[in-house]
């Protein structure tokens, strides 16, 4: 493998092309030098077996030099690829929803006791009666603005909207 396309990918600079002037690359954690597999185990026996180089990790104590450290730095960064590919895929998914139409990447992103309902090209957020319990419940009959828990007059006199529009497209 050329040393240079591995000195980018781990932001080590030439440093690959001057192997006599370093014994060690250290870094805060194995998984997080390496977020992909085969670039360790590549950058691994590519580079530092067949050179006498280490790889230190400063918060962990793994030993390459025996098996146990060897299989636990190959996990490490097994489950930081993992991760990264389920970022990636929430990432995706998060912006599809946001580009269809959806506030937060979810329909009904609202709790505590409100819900969106739709009113022509946009949503409104509305008391979920179902939230509260019976004694609790807001009157259905009080005007849309009026907030659970509280006097028509109180929530009329904090100034707040008859309804809160979300923006949602469907």
């Amino acid at each position: 493998m050329n040393s240079c396309a591995m000195s980018g990918a781990l932001g080590v600079g030439p440093w690959f092309d001057r192997l006599d002037e370093w014994d060690a690359l250290a870094g805060y954690s194995i998984d997080r030098m390496f977020r992909n597999h085969y670039d360790f185990v590549t950058t691994w026996h590519d580079v530092f077996e067949p050179n006498g180089k280490k790889l230190i990790a400063v918060s962990e104590d793994i030993d390459m030099t025996t098996e146990a450290g060897e299989l636990s730095a190959h996990m490490r960064v097994l489950f930081a690829q993992a991760e990264l590919r389920k970022m990636r895929e929430r990432s995706r998914k998060a912006k599809k929803l946001i580009t269809s139409g959806y506030a937060n990447g979810g329909r009904s992103s609202m709790h505590w006791g409100y819900m969106t309902q739709k009113s022509g090209d946009h949503a409104i957020l509305v008391p979920d009666l179902t939230w509260f319990p019976s004694s609790a419940r807001p009157s259905t009959t009080s005007s849309p603005g009026h907030l659970p828990g509280r006097s028509p007059s109180a929530s009329a006199s904090t100034h707040r909207p008859s309804s809160v529009v979300c923006g949602l497209q469907s």
